[in-house]
Protein backbone atom coordinates (compact mmCIF):
# COMPACT_ATOMS: atom_id res chain seq x y z
CA UNK A 1 0.00 0.00 0.00
CA UNK A 2 2.83 2.38 0.88
CA UNK A 3 4.51 1.63 -2.46
CA UNK A 4 1.23 2.36 -4.27
CA UNK A 5 1.03 5.74 -2.54
CA UNK A 6 4.71 6.59 -3.17
CA UNK A 7 6.60 4.13 -5.44
CA UNK A 8 9.81 6.12 -4.96
CA UNK A 9 9.95 5.88 -1.15
CA UNK A 10 13.15 3.90 -0.43
CA UNK A 11 12.26 3.14 3.21
CA UNK A 12 9.21 1.17 2.11
CA UNK A 13 11.29 -1.14 -0.07
CA UNK A 14 13.82 -1.64 2.73
CA UNK A 15 11.05 -2.48 5.20
CA UNK A 16 9.50 -4.89 2.72
CA UNK A 17 12.92 -6.47 2.33
CA UNK A 18 13.07 -6.98 6.10
CA UNK A 19 9.70 -8.74 5.97
CA UNK A 20 10.84 -11.04 3.16
CA UNK A 21 14.11 -11.75 5.00
CA UNK A 22 12.20 -12.75 8.14
CA UNK A 23 10.19 -15.18 6.00
CA UNK A 24 13.38 -16.70 4.58
CA UNK A 25 12.66 -15.35 1.08
CA UNK A 26 16.18 -14.03 0.58
CA UNK A 27 15.98 -13.47 -3.20
CA UNK A 28 12.92 -11.26 -2.76
CA UNK A 29 14.60 -9.45 0.13
CA UNK A 30 17.69 -8.78 -1.97
CA UNK A 31 15.54 -7.33 -4.78
CA UNK A 32 13.78 -4.99 -2.34
CA UNK A 33 17.00 -3.77 -0.71
CA UNK A 34 18.59 -3.26 -4.13
CA UNK A 35 15.60 -1.19 -5.24
CA UNK A 36 15.84 0.92 -2.09
CA UNK A 37 19.50 1.60 -2.85
CA UNK A 38 18.73 2.57 -6.45
CA UNK A 39 16.16 5.05 -5.18
CA UNK A 40 18.47 6.37 -2.45
CA UNK A 41 22.16 5.57 -3.15
CA UNK A 42 23.27 6.95 0.24
CA UNK A 43 20.90 4.64 2.20
CA UNK A 44 23.38 3.05 4.63
CA UNK A 45 20.78 0.93 6.42
CA UNK A 46 19.64 -0.60 3.13
CA UNK A 47 23.24 -1.56 2.33
CA UNK A 48 23.57 -3.18 5.76
CA UNK A 49 20.28 -5.04 5.32
CA UNK A 50 21.34 -6.18 1.85
CA UNK A 51 24.63 -7.42 3.31
CA UNK A 52 22.79 -9.42 5.96
CA UNK A 53 20.59 -11.04 3.31
CA UNK A 54 23.69 -11.99 1.31
CA UNK A 55 25.32 -13.31 4.50
CA UNK A 56 22.28 -15.45 5.33
CA UNK A 57 22.47 -16.87 1.81
CA UNK A 58 26.20 -17.66 2.28
CA UNK A 59 27.26 -15.05 -0.31
CA UNK A 60 29.96 -13.75 1.97
CA UNK A 61 32.02 -11.77 -0.54
CA UNK A 62 28.98 -9.74 -1.55
CA UNK A 63 28.02 -9.30 2.11
CA UNK A 64 31.43 -7.91 3.02
CA UNK A 65 31.33 -5.41 0.14
CA UNK A 66 27.92 -4.16 1.24
CA UNK A 67 28.82 -3.92 4.93
CA UNK A 68 31.88 -1.87 3.99
CA UNK A 69 29.74 0.41 1.83
CA UNK A 70 27.31 0.87 4.75
CA UNK A 71 30.25 1.83 6.99
CA UNK A 72 31.55 4.25 4.37
CA UNK A 73 28.18 5.99 4.26
CA UNK A 74 27.66 5.88 8.03
CA UNK A 75 30.96 5.48 9.92
CA UNK A 76 29.25 5.21 13.32
CA UNK A 77 27.18 2.10 12.53
CA UNK A 78 27.71 -0.53 15.26
CA UNK A 79 25.47 -3.23 13.78
CA UNK A 80 27.11 -3.06 10.37
CA UNK A 81 30.59 -3.07 11.93
CA UNK A 82 29.78 -6.07 14.15
CA UNK A 83 28.42 -8.02 11.19
CA UNK A 84 31.41 -7.07 9.06
CA UNK A 85 33.76 -8.32 11.77
CA UNK A 86 31.86 -11.60 12.01
CA UNK A 87 31.86 -12.06 8.22
CA UNK A 88 35.62 -11.50 8.04
CA UNK A 89 36.19 -13.97 10.85
CA UNK A 90 33.96 -16.49 9.06
CA UNK A 91 36.26 -16.54 6.02
CA UNK A 92 39.52 -16.26 8.03
CA UNK A 93 40.39 -12.78 6.78
CA UNK A 94 42.60 -11.85 9.71
CA UNK A 95 43.85 -8.49 8.41
CA UNK A 96 43.33 -5.85 11.12
CA UNK A 97 41.67 -8.51 13.29
CA UNK A 98 43.11 -7.34 16.62
CA UNK A 99 42.46 -3.67 15.89
CA UNK A 100 38.91 -4.37 14.75
CA UNK A 101 38.16 -6.56 17.75
CA UNK A 102 39.43 -3.88 20.13
CA UNK A 103 37.10 -1.41 18.43
CA UNK A 104 34.19 -3.86 18.59
CA UNK A 105 34.86 -4.58 22.27
CA UNK A 106 34.80 -0.85 23.01
CA UNK A 107 31.53 -0.40 21.09
CA UNK A 108 29.83 -3.20 23.02
CA UNK A 109 31.11 -1.93 26.38
CA UNK A 110 29.59 1.48 25.67
CA UNK A 111 26.32 -0.06 24.50
CA UNK A 112 26.04 -2.20 27.63
CA UNK A 113 26.74 0.77 29.88
CA UNK A 114 24.11 2.85 28.09
CA UNK A 115 21.57 0.04 28.30
CA UNK A 116 22.21 -0.42 32.01
CA UNK A 117 21.64 3.30 32.59
CA UNK A 118 18.46 3.41 30.49
CA UNK A 119 15.32 4.39 32.44
CA UNK A 120 13.34 1.92 30.30
CA UNK A 121 15.16 -1.41 30.46
CA UNK A 122 12.69 -3.11 28.12
CA UNK A 123 13.39 -0.59 25.37
CA UNK A 124 17.18 -0.35 25.78
CA UNK A 125 19.26 -0.83 22.63
CA UNK A 126 20.57 -4.34 22.08
CA UNK A 127 24.35 -4.85 21.87
CA UNK A 128 25.61 -5.05 18.28
CA UNK A 129 27.21 -8.43 19.02
CA UNK A 130 24.77 -11.33 19.22
CA UNK A 131 25.11 -13.72 22.19
CA UNK A 132 26.08 -16.67 19.96
CA UNK A 133 28.87 -14.66 18.32
CA UNK A 134 30.12 -13.39 21.68
CA UNK A 135 30.76 -16.97 22.78
CA UNK A 136 33.38 -17.49 20.07
CA UNK A 137 35.01 -14.07 20.34
CA UNK A 138 37.82 -13.44 22.86
CA UNK A 139 35.32 -11.73 25.17
CA UNK A 140 35.39 -12.59 28.85
CA UNK A 141 32.61 -14.56 30.51
CA UNK A 142 31.16 -11.48 32.21
CA UNK A 143 30.69 -9.61 28.95
CA UNK A 144 29.09 -12.69 27.35
CA UNK A 145 26.69 -12.86 30.30
CA UNK A 146 25.80 -9.17 30.06
CA UNK A 147 25.08 -9.48 26.33
CA UNK A 148 22.88 -12.53 26.98
CA UNK A 149 21.01 -10.63 29.70
CA UNK A 150 20.16 -7.80 27.31
CA UNK A 151 18.74 -10.29 24.80
CA UNK A 152 16.79 -12.03 27.58
CA UNK A 153 15.27 -8.69 28.56
CA UNK A 154 14.39 -8.01 24.92
CA UNK A 155 12.61 -11.38 24.67
CA UNK A 156 10.56 -10.42 27.71
CA UNK A 157 9.87 -6.99 26.21
CA UNK A 158 8.59 -8.61 23.02
CA UNK A 159 5.72 -10.18 24.98
CA UNK A 160 5.32 -7.48 27.61
CA UNK A 161 2.09 -6.20 26.02
CA UNK A 162 0.53 -9.65 26.03
CA UNK A 163 -2.84 -9.88 27.73
CA UNK A 164 -1.90 -13.22 29.28
CA UNK A 165 -2.16 -13.22 33.07
CA UNK A 166 0.62 -15.05 34.94
CA UNK A 167 0.17 -18.78 34.72
CA UNK A 168 -0.94 -20.71 37.81
CA UNK A 169 0.38 -24.25 38.20
CA UNK A 170 -1.55 -27.15 39.67
CA UNK A 171 0.29 -29.42 42.12
CA UNK A 172 1.37 -32.70 40.56
CA UNK A 173 -0.45 -35.71 42.04
CA UNK A 174 2.07 -38.14 43.55
CA UNK A 175 1.09 -40.89 41.14
CA UNK A 176 1.56 -38.71 38.02
CA UNK A 177 4.73 -38.81 36.00
CA UNK A 178 6.95 -35.74 35.55
CA UNK A 179 6.01 -34.13 32.25
CA UNK A 180 9.03 -32.90 30.26
CA UNK A 181 8.57 -30.57 27.29
CA UNK A 182 11.37 -30.08 24.77
CA UNK A 183 11.14 -26.90 22.65
CA UNK A 184 13.25 -26.60 19.50
CA UNK A 185 13.32 -25.24 15.97
CA UNK A 186 15.78 -27.98 15.03
CA UNK A 187 13.62 -31.12 15.14
CA UNK A 188 14.57 -32.17 11.63
CA UNK A 189 17.72 -32.37 9.52
CA UNK A 190 19.92 -30.42 11.91
CA UNK A 191 22.93 -31.31 14.09
CA UNK A 192 20.79 -31.12 17.24
CA UNK A 193 18.49 -33.87 15.95
CA UNK A 194 21.44 -35.88 14.67
CA UNK A 195 22.72 -35.86 18.26
CA UNK A 196 19.41 -36.24 20.13
CA UNK A 197 17.25 -38.29 17.76
CA UNK A 198 17.10 -41.27 20.13
CA UNK A 199 17.05 -39.33 23.40
CA UNK A 200 13.36 -38.41 23.35
CA UNK A 201 12.20 -41.97 22.75
CA UNK A 202 14.68 -43.48 25.21
CA UNK A 203 13.07 -41.79 28.19
CA UNK A 204 11.46 -44.22 30.62
CA UNK A 205 7.73 -43.72 30.01
CA UNK A 206 6.93 -45.21 33.39
CA UNK A 207 8.77 -42.28 35.03
CA UNK A 208 8.40 -39.33 32.66
CA UNK A 209 6.03 -38.13 29.97
CA UNK A 210 7.67 -36.49 26.95
CA UNK A 211 6.23 -33.88 24.62
CA UNK A 212 8.28 -32.27 21.86
CA UNK A 213 7.29 -28.79 20.68
CA UNK A 214 8.58 -28.03 17.18
CA UNK A 215 9.16 -24.38 16.29
CA UNK A 216 9.71 -25.19 12.60
CA UNK A 217 7.41 -26.94 10.12
CA UNK A 218 7.93 -30.56 9.11
CA UNK A 219 10.94 -30.82 6.76
CA UNK A 220 10.03 -34.38 5.77
CA UNK A 221 13.36 -35.70 7.05
CA UNK A 222 13.93 -39.09 8.66
CA UNK A 223 15.01 -37.28 11.83
CA UNK A 224 11.68 -35.47 12.14
CA UNK A 225 9.82 -38.73 11.48
CA UNK A 226 11.91 -40.67 13.99
CA UNK A 227 11.50 -38.12 16.77
CA UNK A 228 7.78 -37.55 16.26
CA UNK A 229 7.19 -41.30 16.09
CA UNK A 230 8.91 -42.14 19.37
CA UNK A 231 7.38 -39.65 21.82
CA UNK A 232 3.98 -39.55 23.48
CA UNK A 233 3.29 -36.00 22.34
CA UNK A 234 4.57 -33.99 19.40
CA UNK A 235 3.18 -30.54 18.65
CA UNK A 236 4.01 -28.17 15.80
CA UNK A 237 4.07 -24.60 17.13
CA UNK A 238 5.54 -23.07 13.97
CA UNK A 239 2.33 -21.36 12.85
CA UNK A 240 1.03 -20.05 16.17
CA UNK A 241 1.91 -17.00 18.24
CA UNK A 242 4.16 -17.01 21.29
CA UNK A 243 1.14 -16.39 23.51
CA UNK A 244 -0.83 -19.29 22.03
CA UNK A 245 2.21 -21.54 22.26
CA UNK A 246 2.61 -20.68 25.94
CA UNK A 247 -1.10 -21.34 26.56
CA UNK A 248 -0.83 -24.73 24.87
CA UNK A 249 2.26 -25.76 26.85
CA UNK A 250 0.61 -24.70 30.10
CA UNK A 251 -2.62 -26.53 29.21
CA UNK A 252 -0.57 -29.66 28.49
CA UNK A 253 0.59 -29.57 32.11
CA UNK A 254 4.33 -29.51 31.41
CA UNK A 255 6.39 -29.54 34.62
CA UNK A 256 9.87 -28.97 33.18
CA UNK A 257 10.24 -27.07 29.90
CA UNK A 258 13.60 -27.44 28.14
CA UNK A 259 14.91 -24.77 25.77
CA UNK A 260 17.01 -26.52 23.10
CA UNK A 261 17.66 -23.31 21.13
CA UNK A 262 18.65 -20.44 23.35
CA UNK A 263 20.08 -17.69 21.15
CA UNK A 264 20.36 -19.76 17.98
CA UNK A 265 18.50 -19.41 14.71
CA UNK A 266 14.80 -20.18 15.02
CA UNK A 267 14.64 -19.90 18.80
CA UNK A 268 11.60 -18.31 20.43
CA UNK A 269 12.72 -17.33 23.89
CA UNK A 270 9.57 -15.23 24.20
CA UNK A 271 7.66 -18.44 24.92
CA UNK A 272 9.88 -19.03 27.94
CA UNK A 273 9.59 -15.38 28.99
CA UNK A 274 5.85 -16.04 29.45
CA UNK A 275 6.75 -18.80 31.97
CA UNK A 276 4.30 -21.53 30.89
CA UNK A 277 6.00 -24.18 33.06
CA UNK A 278 7.03 -24.09 36.73
CA UNK A 279 10.61 -25.14 35.92
CA UNK A 280 12.43 -23.97 32.79
CA UNK A 281 15.82 -25.28 31.75
CA UNK A 282 18.39 -24.61 29.02
CA UNK A 283 20.26 -27.36 27.21
CA UNK A 284 22.47 -27.99 24.17
CA UNK A 285 21.55 -25.26 21.65
CA UNK A 286 23.35 -22.37 23.34
CA UNK A 287 26.69 -23.06 25.01
CA UNK A 288 26.50 -20.47 27.76
CA UNK A 289 24.17 -18.65 30.12
CA UNK A 290 20.92 -17.35 28.64
CA UNK A 291 21.03 -14.53 31.19
CA UNK A 292 17.30 -14.88 31.79
CA UNK A 293 15.54 -14.73 35.13
CA UNK A 294 12.86 -17.00 33.67
CA UNK A 295 15.31 -19.90 33.11
CA UNK A 296 16.18 -21.57 36.42
CA UNK A 297 18.56 -24.34 35.30
CA UNK A 298 21.13 -25.23 32.68
CA UNK A 299 22.43 -28.74 31.95
CA UNK A 300 26.24 -28.88 32.03
CA UNK A 301 29.08 -30.80 33.70
CA UNK A 302 32.00 -29.97 35.96
CA UNK A 303 34.45 -29.68 33.06
CA UNK A 304 32.54 -27.09 31.03
CA UNK A 305 31.32 -25.23 34.14
CA UNK A 306 33.69 -25.96 37.03
CA UNK A 307 32.15 -26.17 40.51
CA UNK A 308 33.68 -22.87 41.52
CA UNK A 309 31.73 -19.75 42.40
CA UNK A 310 34.29 -17.76 40.41
CA UNK A 311 32.92 -19.50 37.30
CA UNK A 312 29.32 -20.08 38.35
CA UNK A 313 28.79 -16.34 38.94
CA UNK A 314 28.71 -15.86 35.16
CA UNK A 315 25.65 -18.08 34.82
CA UNK A 316 22.23 -16.77 35.79
CA UNK A 317 21.00 -20.37 35.90
CA UNK A 318 21.75 -23.00 38.51
CA UNK A 319 23.75 -25.85 37.01
CA UNK A 320 22.48 -29.40 36.68
CA UNK A 321 25.83 -31.21 36.76
CA UNK A 322 25.76 -34.39 34.67
CA UNK A 323 28.28 -37.18 35.26
CA UNK A 324 30.87 -37.84 32.54
CA UNK A 325 29.78 -35.25 29.94
CA UNK A 326 26.73 -33.06 29.52
CA UNK A 327 27.02 -33.50 25.74
CA UNK A 328 24.87 -36.29 24.33
CA UNK A 329 25.15 -37.97 20.94
CA UNK A 330 23.50 -40.76 18.97
CA UNK A 331 26.48 -42.36 17.25
CA UNK A 332 26.16 -45.76 18.92
CA UNK A 333 22.63 -46.07 17.52
CA UNK A 334 22.70 -44.24 14.19
CA UNK A 335 26.30 -44.66 13.02
CA UNK A 336 26.96 -48.33 13.64
CA UNK A 337 28.41 -48.61 10.14
CA UNK A 338 31.65 -47.35 11.69
CA UNK A 339 31.94 -50.70 13.50
CA UNK A 340 31.57 -52.70 10.27
CA UNK A 341 34.95 -53.65 8.81
CA UNK A 342 33.24 -54.53 5.51
CA UNK A 343 31.29 -51.23 5.25
CA UNK A 344 30.62 -50.89 1.51
CA UNK A 345 30.20 -47.11 1.75
CA UNK A 346 33.63 -46.52 3.28
CA UNK A 347 35.96 -44.37 1.16
CA UNK A 348 39.73 -44.43 0.94
CA UNK A 349 42.14 -41.53 1.13
CA UNK A 350 42.63 -41.89 -2.62
CA UNK A 351 38.96 -41.06 -3.17
CA UNK A 352 39.59 -37.60 -1.70
CA UNK A 353 43.07 -37.22 -3.15
CA UNK A 354 44.77 -37.45 0.24
CA UNK A 355 48.23 -39.09 0.01
CA UNK A 356 48.44 -42.50 1.67
CA UNK A 357 52.01 -42.00 2.89
CA UNK A 358 51.42 -38.84 4.94
CA UNK A 359 50.62 -38.40 8.61
CA UNK A 360 47.32 -36.57 8.35
CA UNK A 361 46.30 -33.98 10.90
CA UNK A 362 42.77 -32.75 10.41
CA UNK A 363 40.20 -30.27 11.59
CA UNK A 364 36.69 -30.60 10.18
CA UNK A 365 35.15 -27.66 12.02
CA UNK A 366 33.79 -24.58 10.29
CA UNK A 367 36.72 -22.33 9.46
CA UNK A 368 35.56 -19.46 11.69
CA UNK A 369 36.69 -21.49 14.69
CA UNK A 370 40.34 -21.19 13.60
CA UNK A 371 42.18 -18.30 15.24
CA UNK A 372 45.62 -16.93 14.29
CA UNK A 373 47.26 -18.22 17.47
CA UNK A 374 46.19 -21.84 16.98
CA UNK A 375 47.06 -21.61 13.28
CA UNK A 376 50.57 -20.53 14.34
CA UNK A 377 50.79 -23.76 16.34
CA UNK A 378 49.44 -25.91 13.53
CA UNK A 379 51.96 -24.46 11.08
CA UNK A 380 54.79 -25.04 13.53
CA UNK A 381 53.68 -28.67 13.88
CA UNK A 382 53.58 -29.12 10.09
CA UNK A 383 57.13 -27.78 9.77
CA UNK A 384 58.35 -30.05 12.58
CA UNK A 385 56.67 -33.08 11.01
CA UNK A 386 57.65 -32.65 7.32
CA UNK A 387 55.88 -35.81 6.16
CA UNK A 388 52.50 -34.50 7.31
CA UNK A 389 49.61 -32.44 6.06
CA UNK A 390 46.62 -30.63 7.53
CA UNK A 391 43.20 -31.62 6.16
CA UNK A 392 40.54 -28.90 6.36
CA UNK A 393 37.08 -28.30 4.91
CA UNK A 394 35.87 -25.62 2.52
CA UNK A 395 33.45 -24.48 5.18
CA UNK A 396 32.95 -21.91 3.64
CA UNK A 397 34.78 -22.36 0.34
CA UNK A 398 35.87 -18.71 0.19
CA UNK A 399 37.98 -19.33 3.30
CA UNK A 400 40.43 -21.65 1.52
CA UNK A 401 42.36 -18.85 -0.19
CA UNK A 402 42.77 -16.95 3.09
CA UNK A 403 43.99 -20.02 4.97
CA UNK A 404 46.47 -20.88 2.23
CA UNK A 405 47.80 -17.32 2.24
CA UNK A 406 48.24 -17.42 6.02
CA UNK A 407 50.06 -20.77 5.76
CA UNK A 408 52.48 -19.33 3.20
CA UNK A 409 53.20 -16.39 5.52
CA UNK A 410 54.22 -18.95 8.14
CA UNK A 411 56.52 -20.85 5.80
CA UNK A 412 54.31 -23.91 5.27
CA UNK A 413 54.42 -25.62 1.88
CA UNK A 414 51.22 -25.48 -0.18
CA UNK A 415 51.05 -29.27 -0.41
CA UNK A 416 50.85 -29.53 3.38
CA UNK A 417 47.42 -27.84 3.41
CA UNK A 418 44.65 -29.98 1.92
CA UNK A 419 41.01 -29.00 1.47
CA UNK A 420 37.89 -31.06 0.79
CA UNK A 421 34.28 -30.08 0.29
CA UNK A 422 31.67 -30.44 3.00
CA UNK A 423 30.08 -33.91 2.78
CA UNK A 424 26.71 -35.41 3.80
CA UNK A 425 26.50 -36.48 7.45
CA UNK A 426 27.26 -40.21 7.11
CA UNK A 427 30.12 -39.62 4.67
CA UNK A 428 31.49 -36.93 6.98
CA UNK A 429 31.57 -39.41 9.89
CA UNK A 430 33.19 -42.11 7.73
CA UNK A 431 35.77 -39.67 6.38
CA UNK A 432 37.03 -38.74 9.84
CA UNK A 433 38.72 -42.09 10.41
CA UNK A 434 41.02 -41.54 7.41
CA UNK A 435 42.99 -38.95 9.40
CA UNK A 436 45.48 -39.82 12.12
CA UNK A 437 44.88 -36.96 14.54
CA UNK A 438 42.24 -34.25 14.97
CA UNK A 439 43.63 -30.87 16.07
CA UNK A 440 40.91 -29.05 17.99
CA UNK A 441 40.26 -25.30 17.86
CA UNK A 442 40.63 -23.60 21.28
CA UNK A 443 38.64 -20.49 20.24
CA UNK A 444 35.53 -22.67 19.95
CA UNK A 445 35.91 -26.42 20.29
CA UNK A 446 34.63 -29.23 18.16
CA UNK A 447 31.28 -30.20 19.68
CA UNK A 448 29.25 -32.43 17.34
CA UNK A 449 32.34 -32.85 15.17
CA UNK A 450 34.32 -33.99 18.20
CA UNK A 451 31.84 -36.82 18.75
CA UNK A 452 31.99 -37.69 15.04
CA UNK A 453 35.77 -37.92 15.13
CA UNK A 454 36.07 -39.92 18.34
CA UNK A 455 33.37 -42.41 17.26
CA UNK A 456 35.43 -42.96 14.11
CA UNK A 457 38.44 -43.96 16.20
CA UNK A 458 40.55 -40.89 15.48
CA UNK A 459 42.17 -39.31 18.57
CA UNK A 460 41.62 -35.59 19.23
CA UNK A 461 43.81 -33.18 21.17
CA UNK A 462 42.43 -30.00 22.68
CA UNK A 463 43.35 -27.04 24.85
CA UNK A 464 41.15 -26.37 27.88
CA UNK A 465 39.92 -22.78 27.69
CA UNK A 466 38.22 -20.31 30.03
CA UNK A 467 34.64 -20.31 28.71
CA UNK A 468 32.12 -23.09 28.20
CA UNK A 469 32.43 -23.30 24.38
CA UNK A 470 36.18 -23.84 24.62
CA UNK A 471 35.96 -26.59 27.24
CA UNK A 472 33.51 -28.92 25.47
CA UNK A 473 36.18 -31.07 23.80
CA UNK A 474 37.78 -31.61 27.22
CA UNK A 475 34.38 -32.80 28.45
CA UNK A 476 34.07 -35.24 25.54
CA UNK A 477 37.56 -36.61 26.17
CA UNK A 478 36.82 -37.10 29.86
CA UNK A 479 33.77 -39.19 28.97
CA UNK A 480 35.99 -41.18 26.60
CA UNK A 481 38.60 -41.74 29.35
CA UNK A 482 41.19 -39.88 27.28
CA UNK A 483 41.91 -36.88 29.47
CA UNK A 484 45.63 -37.17 28.69
CA UNK A 485 44.78 -35.51 25.34
CA UNK A 486 43.62 -32.32 27.09
CA UNK A 487 46.34 -29.66 27.24
CA UNK A 488 46.75 -26.58 29.41
CA UNK A 489 48.99 -24.42 27.19
CA UNK A 490 49.63 -23.94 23.48
CA UNK A 491 53.18 -25.17 23.98
CA UNK A 492 51.91 -28.40 25.55
CA UNK A 493 49.39 -28.75 22.69
CA UNK A 494 52.13 -28.40 20.06
CA UNK A 495 54.44 -30.87 21.77
CA UNK A 496 51.68 -33.46 22.09
CA UNK A 497 50.73 -33.12 18.42
CA UNK A 498 54.32 -33.65 17.34
CA UNK A 499 54.83 -36.54 19.77
CA UNK A 500 51.81 -38.45 18.49
CA UNK A 501 52.98 -37.93 14.91
CA UNK A 502 56.40 -39.45 15.55
CA UNK A 503 55.74 -41.96 18.35
CA UNK A 504 53.98 -44.82 16.58
CA UNK A 505 53.53 -46.93 19.72
CA UNK A 506 51.84 -44.18 21.73
CA UNK A 507 49.68 -43.18 18.81
CA UNK A 508 48.49 -46.73 18.19
CA UNK A 509 47.78 -47.20 21.89
CA UNK A 510 45.38 -44.27 21.81
CA UNK A 511 43.75 -45.23 18.54
CA UNK A 512 43.31 -48.85 19.62
CA UNK A 513 41.75 -47.74 22.89
CA UNK A 514 39.14 -45.68 21.03
CA UNK A 515 38.38 -48.41 18.52
CA UNK A 516 38.17 -51.20 21.09
CA UNK A 517 36.33 -49.38 23.89
CA UNK A 518 34.06 -46.85 22.15
CA UNK A 519 30.90 -48.96 22.46
CA UNK A 520 31.19 -49.05 26.25
CA UNK A 521 32.50 -45.51 26.83
CA UNK A 522 30.12 -43.21 28.74
CA UNK A 523 30.53 -40.70 25.88
CA UNK A 524 28.59 -42.93 23.49
CA UNK A 525 26.27 -44.65 25.98
CA UNK A 526 23.07 -42.76 25.18
CA UNK A 527 20.70 -44.87 27.34
CA UNK A 528 22.93 -44.37 30.36
CA UNK A 529 23.03 -40.62 29.70
CA UNK A 530 19.22 -40.49 29.44
CA UNK A 531 18.74 -42.38 32.73
CA UNK A 532 21.06 -39.91 34.44
CA UNK A 533 19.27 -36.92 32.93
CA UNK A 534 15.95 -38.30 34.19
CA UNK A 535 17.45 -38.45 37.66
CA UNK A 536 18.45 -34.80 37.25
CA UNK A 537 14.90 -33.90 36.31
CA UNK A 538 13.61 -35.80 39.37
CA UNK A 539 15.98 -33.89 41.66
CA UNK A 540 14.92 -30.57 40.10
CA UNK A 541 11.26 -31.39 40.59
CA UNK A 542 11.75 -32.64 44.15
CA UNK A 543 13.34 -29.32 45.15
CA UNK A 544 10.40 -27.51 43.55
CA UNK A 545 7.79 -29.62 45.36
CA UNK A 546 9.57 -29.08 48.65
CA UNK A 547 9.36 -25.32 48.14
CA UNK A 548 13.13 -24.93 47.85
CA UNK A 549 14.72 -22.36 45.58
CA UNK A 550 16.67 -23.67 42.58
CA UNK A 551 20.23 -24.62 43.41
CA UNK A 552 23.14 -26.37 41.75
CA UNK A 553 22.46 -30.09 41.51
CA UNK A 554 25.03 -32.86 41.12
CA UNK A 555 23.49 -35.81 39.31
CA UNK A 556 24.85 -39.19 40.38
CA UNK A 557 25.62 -41.85 37.81
CA UNK A 558 22.50 -43.82 38.72
CA UNK A 559 23.34 -46.59 36.27
CA UNK A 560 26.99 -46.99 37.25
CA UNK A 561 27.91 -49.20 34.33
CA UNK A 562 27.71 -49.39 30.58
CA UNK A 563 24.29 -50.28 29.14
CA UNK A 564 24.66 -52.83 26.38
CA UNK A 565 23.49 -51.74 22.95
CA UNK A 566 20.10 -53.11 21.94
CA UNK A 567 19.06 -52.94 18.28
CA UNK A 568 15.84 -50.94 17.78
CA UNK A 569 12.61 -52.72 17.02
CA UNK A 570 11.56 -52.70 13.39
CA UNK A 571 8.80 -50.20 13.95
CA UNK A 572 11.37 -47.62 15.10
CA UNK A 573 13.42 -47.84 11.95
CA UNK A 574 13.08 -44.81 9.70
Amino acid sequence: EAITIDPYFADTYSNMGNAYKDLGRLDDAIKCYSTAIKLQPSFADAYSNLASAYKDGNHLSEAIVCYRKAMELKPDFPDAFANLFHSLMFICDWSDREENFAKLHDVVERQLAAAQASPNQLAAVLPAVQPFHALVYPMNARMCQLIAQRYAIRARANVSLSDLPPFVFRPKPAEDRIHIGYVSSDLGNHPLSHLMQSVFGMHDQSRVKITCYALSPDDGSVWRQRISGTVEGFRDLSAISNEDAARLIHADGVHILVNLNGYTKGGRNEIFALRPAPIQCSYMGFCGSLGADYIQYMVADEVVVPKDVAVQQFFDEKILYMPHSYFVNDHRQSSRFMLDASDSEAKTRAFYGVPEDKFVFCNFNQLYKISPDIFDVWCSVLKRVPNSLLWLLRFPDIGEAYIRAEARKRGVKDEQIFFSDVAPKDEHIRRGRLAELFLDTPQCNAHTTGCDILWGGTPMITLRGQKMPNRVAASLLRAADMEDLVCSTLTEYEELAVKLAVDDDEYMRLRSKLEMERESMPLFDTPRWVRNLEEGYRLMWTRHEEGLAPDHIEVPDVVGHSIEYTPPSSERNP
